[in-house]
Parts: structure tokens; sequence; C-alpha cells
């Protein structure tokens, strides 16, 4: 995480949830069971693009039309758990897509 965002937690009902911000723009995450796929983002307003997330195979969402829509990450970290980290209408998307590329699990 660059040294001028900060970090935020909330509560999520089956899962761990919260995020970061920079005060302008925000990321959220959610891992659990059920976090979204990006599925809703078609290749008709996004770009996407399968990568390695700390050698598993992840998802990565961009809109188009860049700060307007989706920037997400999504991540099928076991059998079961699931991670997604978002944001919408992005300012800077390079240092966003940077930190879900970013991503570690313990």
């Amino acid at each position: 995480m660059p040294p001028t965002w900060n970090s935020f937690s909330s509560q999520g009902y089956d899962s761990k949830v919260g995020g970061i911000t920079n005060g302008r723009d925000t990321l959220l995450y959610d891992y659990g069971w059920y976090s979204y796929n990006f599925r809703q983002e078609t290749t008709a307003t996004h770009n996407r693009t399968t990568l390695s997330v700390d050698g598993r195979q992840g998802l990565l969402v961009q809109p188009k039309r860049t700060g307007e829509g989706i920037v997400g990450l999504y991540v099928e970290v076991d059998g079961q758990n699931k991670f997604n980290l978002y944001g919408r209408n992005i300012t800077d998307e390079i240092t966003a897509t940077n930190i879900m590329r970013s991503v570690k699990f313990k």
C-alpha cells in the first residue's frame, strides 16, 4: 500500500470487509465465500485481464473509459474463499491496479 493511503475496516456479516483510501480514491475489499466476481463487467464496457496474484489466478477488470466504472480484482483464494478489491470511478487507475497486482494472502 502506498504511504499516502490509509486502511480501514468495516462490519461484515459473512466475510471480512474493509478498504484503503487516499482521500480521493477508495478501494474496498471483500474476503469470504460470496465475494463478487465482476460478472456484469463485460467486454462491452471493461477490459478483462487474467493475471497471477500471489501465485493464484485472478481477474482484473478496468473500464474502457478511464475513471468511468469499476476497477477491480477477483481471486479464488482456496476451495471456499474468494477475494475482491475494487473501486468506482478511480482517478488514478495506475496506482489502483498496482495495488491490486501487489496483493498477498496469508
